[in-house]
């Protein structure tokens, strides 16, 4: 077997850059000269006097943006870092896959004891790792073996998988998975097991699957979904109808793959209270048509409900109404009430909007009167007074700064029914409309855990003793 490769530690950080385990990031504030050096001294020295290449693994963080990278090798380090050279740049792109970049060849007669690794972007984070140099010309003693199956590459047919290395008939498809392979390694790999390892292009092997169609005793089947239904005898259940999967024995044990999921339920829809649903308060210019929507499912009785426009510095309430006083359309399975205010008529923020619940008595302004929701924009409100006192806002975000486009407002969107089922966006103003992308209702979610076995029969009933049965 080959011998292992020795990896570049990069953990020697230098002037702002920073790492966070394998993730690297060349930051704003950091020197144009900021890296991360290797801190394995086992690494060194190289030397390329028929040049080389750095073999490493990378990947982009989800959500994340392509970004550059590249090696440079130093005499020693800094200051006496003379004679030195960059590699190429190299893009990294997309999630973990194997990068590789050339060296050229190098003064036969020059060690290099200094090994670095550069962003060339700012602020773009990078996930670098199991970081190789090959020196081409080095002598036979450390043959490459780059999945590390403890094959040389030069002997194995899919050197990048760790899974399989012979492939007998060079059809592209290994004989066996490899002894030493892991079942993860196996069901990372995207090869497929030759059935004729000695005839090229012979068939892959394909897993023999059992067919669940042999429903009995009340057992419910729609297709590859199943149902033990109230009703059905304790012992019901599905068996398998493919006779090509016996015999079966299990000398050495054995074991059930499958897939499996739990379908979507329709959710139940939440208690229904009102909330705010689109605000407009400092757009572009001169403020105006600025306003406040509340939205309850449709067909609500809003009697006793109430709204408050908190004034973010004092905490005082400037302004007050009751739902049924305001303009009130129906769209998309809501009642909208609308509070038009002149212009200047919202403050700019930071301020806040609260709901009112006036209780079991559904009387406003009575001993049982609550604060149902306060929200906030610019800022956080703690200083509310009235029935808001001691409430944290939530804060809408994003928001207007008078910056809106004229006709633009702040707006929740997505499926739901209650307010935190919802996100808040800029977009056109929908004043007395359901909002864009906004539709209310039960939304899926996925059905309760469920417990599944497997029994294996000597026969099918009534002659399927001796049988036993794998755990839940």
């Amino acid at each position: 077997s080959g011998i292992p490769p020795v990896f570049a530690v990069m953990t020697g950080v230098f002037d702002g850059f920073l790492a966070d385990g394998d993730t690297y990031e060349f930051p704003t504030g950091a020197a144009d000269w900021a890296g991360v050096a290797n801190t394995n001294a086992d690494l060194y020295p190289l030397h390329f006097p028929e040049g080389g290449e750095v073999l490493f693994r990378a990947a982009i963080p989800e959500g994340g943006t392509d970004t550059n990278i590249r090696f440079v090798f130093e005499a020693n380090p800094y200051p006496n870092n003379d004679p030195s050279f960059s590699t190429e740049n190299v893009l990294i792109s997309g999630g973990l896959a194997d990068y590789s970049v050339q060296i050229p060849p190098q003064d036969p007669n020059q060690d290099f004891n200094s090994f670095l690794m550069y962003i060339v972007e700012r602020d773009q984070s990078v996930m670098v790792k199991h970081i190789e140099v090959v020196m081409y010309g080095d002598g036979p003693t450390e043959p490459m073996d780059t999945d590390m199956d403890g094959v040389p590459d030069d002997e194995d047919a899919f050197p990048n998988d760790p899974a399989a290395s012979v492939d007998a008939d060079m059809d592209g498809m290994p004989d066996a998975w490899n002894d030493g392979a892991t079942q993860d390694q196996i069901d990372a790999s995207d090869l497929i097991l030759d059935d004729d390892p000695t005839t090229p292009g012979g068939g892959p092997m394909e897993p023999m699957l059992a067919s669940m169609t042999g429903v009995f005793d009340g057992f419910v089947a729609d297709g590859d979904t199943f149902t033990f239904p109230t009703g059905a005898a304790d012992w019901a259940g599905v068996a398998n109808t493919n006779a090509d999967l016996y015999p079966l024995h299990f000398g050495e044990g054995g074991e059930v793959r499958f897939r499996a999921a739990i379908p979507e339920v329709e959710g139940t829809v939440a208690e229904a209270k009102p909330w705010v649903n689109e605000i407009n308060y400092d757009p572009e210019g001169t403020d105006s048509g600025e306003f406040v929507e509340f939205a309850a499912p449709e067909g609500f009785d809003a009697t006793g409900w109430r709204f408050q426009l908190i004034n973010g510095t004092t905490g005082a309430v400037y302004a007050a109404n009751q739902l049924v006083n305001l303009t009130k359309t129906t769209s998309g399975g809501l009642d909208l009430y609308v509070v038009n205010r002149n212009a200047g008529g919202l403050r700019n923020g930071p301020d806040g909007v609260a709901v009112i619940n006036p209780g079991p008595d559904g009387v406003h302004a009575t001993a049982d009167d609550s604060c149902e929701m306060l929200v906030s924009y610019e800022g956080v409100l703690t200083n509310a007074q009235g029935l808001c006192v001691g409430v944290t806002s939530v804060e809408i975000t994003p928001n207007q700064e008078g910056e809106a486009p004229v006709g633009q407002s702040l707006q929740l969107t997505g499926t739901g029914s209650s307010y935190a089922d919802f996100t808040w966006v800029a977009a056109a103003n929908t004043n007395g409309a359901v909002n864009d992308g906004q539709t209310y209702g039960a939304t899926s979610v996925a059905g309760p855990d469920t417990n599944i076995r497997f029994v294996f029969e000597a026969n099918p009933y009534p002659n399927n003793t001796p049988s036993f049965s794998t755990e839940n």
